[in-house]
């Protein structure tokens, strides 16, 4: 891992200790930060690394936050970062945030990584492009990150507005938030030209604002990032 790597992923885990980012309608920061007893840090770290290898993203986040975050371990950041982002995955639906923490928060040579990325890229795929519709939107779609424009196209660097996530074989679009929990807004659907964008009823949302029809684009995809 290059020395910028290292600093950003640091830096960043030491923001995430104050304020985690959540993506469950049910899931709180009280939940997350929570912590468990370990004798050692040691203990806390081996606590972490056996729940991530069982499964058990959930308490592996709660491992780091127990005692393992003080191991200097080369790899400790490797293991709570593809916890953070498998936790959000597997128990959340989530992929735009879980994506971005794979590609730029762990080693290019952490076990596992590449193959979830890969899992990940394939449901955000389906989606990656520019559409069209509505009431003169334009819906950017990438990496599992959503932004919106209207009648104006969107270019170069750019917050997204949103998130893909994926509960239950369907696919929603949810708004994420660093403070609490995320936003469950619109479930999406794929069709022949494009996309339907419907207000997500069973997640009781009333959002209906980007409701409608939208037909691909031929238009530059900018970069999406989130804003924290």
């Amino acid at each position: 891992m290059k020395t910028s790597k290292k600093l950003l992923a640091l830096t960043a885990a030491l923001l995430m200790i104050i304020c985690l980012c959540a993506c469950n309608s049910e899931k709180t920061q009280e939940d997350e930060t929570a912590t468990v007893h370990f004798d050692t840090v040691d203990e806390a770290y081996e606590a972490m690394t056996a729940a991530v290898k069982e499964g058990n993203y959930s308490d592996a986040v709660k491992y780091y936050y127990s005692g393992a975050v003080e191991s200097d371990n080369g790899d400790t950041l490797n293991w709570y970062y593809y916890s953070k982002a498998l936790d959000d995955y597997e128990n959340d639906g989530c992929i735009g945030y879980p994506l971005d923490l794979l590609q730029n928060m762990i080693g290019d040579d952490f076990e596992g990584a590449d193959e979830m990325i890969s899992e990940l890229q394939t449901i955000a795929r389906y989606f990656d492009g520019v559409y069209y519709g509505g009431e003169g939107y334009f819906l950017y779609f990438s990496e599992g990150k959503i932004a919106v424009s209207i009648e104006t196209e969107l270019t170069g660097d750019v917050i997204c507005d949103g998130e893909l996530l994926y509960i239950d074989d369907e696919y929603y679009w949810a708004v994420h938030n660093v403070n609490g929990d995320d936003d469950i807004q619109y479930k999406i659907i794929i069709t022949d030209t494009g996309l339907t964008i419907e207000t997500a009823e069973k997640m009781d949302s009333t959002a209906t604002e980007y409701v409608g029809d939208y037909t691909y684009y031929q238009g530059e995809l900018p970069i999406l990032y989130y804003s924290f």
